[in-house]
């Protein structure tokens, strides 16, 4: 089944096919920071203090540490994907603003001790924005955010590293102008590609199995619609670390 985005072409003010094969820089649908919730009151009372009961889900049980998500607040009243419950040795920390939306994960380092938690801070039909946390715990167990990365930023560092190149129907990817990729729209409904078609921003996920990796997918816009196409384009990949100073992003590849 196709896959299409709900979110507009931002600036897409110009109709035209994409006829060239120099490398061009890929847009960014978000086009400012994406401010952290707050959290309804209902969940800021279930967490003050949690009472760790059924309307949570376990995340992660590692050894010591766990991390529950506030699924609801009451049998009528949702936690709209609000609220985070870490625990350490039997000391709890809730973070009543932290979503954990749909799909959250979460992945404990004993050797360092850091806790990694991802969740969706923008969720919808074919939309699904992450945001990971680090979290880290003092002498006492007491956890505490130390980092996270806004996913516009995380946009932008991408950006600044992908590029592509358009012929025909063709569409190759490059990392620092190395290509990675070349793929085939066949898309035959929507017209000609617009100029500036590649886009990301709108499919920014992450992977904590074996290590962080942040995980996206280009869309197409075309002459007709304003609308992300994925059909046809590659899931690509890429190392982060994340500390109080900031995060970094290694070398981008293709998801196999």
């Amino acid at each position: 089944m196709r896959r299409l985005s709900v979110l507009l072409c931002l600036a897409l003010a110009l109709a035209g096919c994409k006829g060239g094969s120099s490398i061009q820089p890929v847009q960014g649908v978000l086009d400012e920071m994406v401010t952290v919730g707050v959290a309804p009151g209902a969940v800021q009372d279930v967490l003050n203090p949690p009472v760790l009961d059924e309307r949570f889900e376990t995340i992660l049980e590692e050894g010591d540490v766990k991390v529950l998500g506030l699924m609801r607040c009451s049998d009528s009243l949702s936690s709209e994907g609000y609220g985070i419950v870490v625990e350490k040795e039997g000391v709890q920390t809730a973070f009543p603003d932290i979503r954990h939306g749909r799909m959250p994960q979460a992945r404990y380092d004993a050797a360092s001790g850091d806790l990694w938690i991802v969740g969706g801070e923008m969720e919808g039909t074919g939309t699904q924005v992450d945001r990971p946390w680090l979290i880290r715990f003092d002498e006492a167990g007491t956890a505490h955010v130390a980092a996270s990365i806004n996913p516009f930023n995380m946009q932008e560092k991408l950006r600044t590293v992908l590029g592509y190149s358009i012929k025909d129907q063709d569409i190759t990817f490059y990392s620092n102008g190395a290509a990675l990729t070349t793929v085939t729209s066949h898309e035959t409904e929507m017209g000609g590609f617009y100029d500036d078609p590649v886009w990301i921003g709108d499919q920014l996920t992450y992977s904590l199995d074996g290590g962080q990796k942040v995980r996206f997918t280009p869309g197409l816009c075309f002459v007709v619609g304003k609308v992300l196409l994925y059909d046809d384009m590659p899931d690509f990949e890429a190392p982060v670390t994340l500390s109080e100073d900031g995060f970094t992003v290694g070398e981008i590849s293709v998801v196999q």
